[in-house]
């Protein structure tokens, strides 16, 4: 994989003077009204994405996907989510 500077010296290098803009990163929207991809024991729903040991678990609350429930527990119960054990 390239470096931002390895790109930079050959853009620069075949295009003298050239502009370069990066893309800047995205963050994943959830969308509004979805259904939740996994249901706790205890009735608390959670939007995940990945799969196996990839799972990353979101509130379905949250507008932007950019706050994991990085602690593997129900934010509700305490009780452990699917996925990588600790």
């Amino acid at each position: 994989m390239a470096t931002t500077e390895t790109v930079r010296r050959d853009v620069e290098r075949t295009n003298p003077g050239a502009v370069i803009t990066l893309a800047q990163p995205t963050v994943a929207v959830a969308g509004r009204g979805r259904r939740p991809d996994y249901l706790c024991e205890c009735g608390y729903a959670l939007h995940v994405s990945g799969t196996g040991r990839h799972r990353v678990y979101f509130r379905l609350t949250d507008e932007r996907l950019d706050d994991p429930i990085m602690n593997a527990v129900c934010p509700q119960c305490g009780r452990s989510l699917p996925g990588k054990s600790h």
